[in-house]
């Protein structure tokens, strides 16, 4: 626990889209908790494919606290922590859920959770913070409300991920501005 003083110091916001494969990652955002302002982003994988896993969740929920204390430091908590949950739900439109899936996502948003001690945590599902499910929407939607700043820092972090990859980063890009924008009306 980080304290100071005896006293925890929060800064900034943190939102996570898990994913614990290979293929798909954790996209992590980091805004500034003033200005609102997109600070870094991207997306974290585990270190080899193939292996999904307990140690996965657990590899990636370290790398989410490291991608953290680098653009924050290591004195500092989230002021918010906003991470996607799972719709618990193992039949949709007709079709199975892998439950499986469903409950990795999980551990390892407690997983994540657990690395921060966070002044608030929001849990949203998907279908709370988002309206469509396109991704092609999603993106367009995190475009139109991010400023100018903003748009730089993300366009610089993307030039780092795969563009099949992006919609992960775009997510909790998303995710960070419907925390802001809830904490806001509160």
């Amino acid at each position: 626990m980080t304290k100071r003083d005896d006293i925890l110091i929060h800064r900034n916001i943190i939102s996570i889209d898990p994913g614990y494969s290979f293929q798909s990652g954790t996209g992590y955002a980091i805004f500034d908790h003033d200005s609102f302002r997109l600070k870094s982003c991207g997306l974290i994988r585990p270190f080899a494919p193939g292996l999904e896993s307990h140690s996965c969740t657990i590899e990636i929920a370290d790398k989410v606290k490291r991608a953290w204390e680098k653009e924050v430091g290591f004195s500092y908590d989230p002021r918010i922590l906003c991470i996607e949950h799972p719709k618990v739900c193992f039949r949709k439109n007709g079709v199975n859920i892998n439950s499986n899936s469903i409950i990795m996502l999980a551990v390892l948003g407690v997983r994540i959770e657990e690395r921060f001690k966070s002044r608030t945590v929001l849990r949203p599902h998907p279908h709370n913070w988002k309206n469509r499910s396109n991704k092609e929407q999603t993106k367009n939607l995190v475009l139109n409300k991010l400023d100018v700043w903003s748009l730089k820092v993300l366009d610089r972090e993307m030039s780092l991920v795969d563009p099949h990859m992006r919609h992960n980063v775009f997510d909790a890009v998303g995710l960070g501005l419907w925390a802001i924008n809830k904490v806001n009306k509160n």
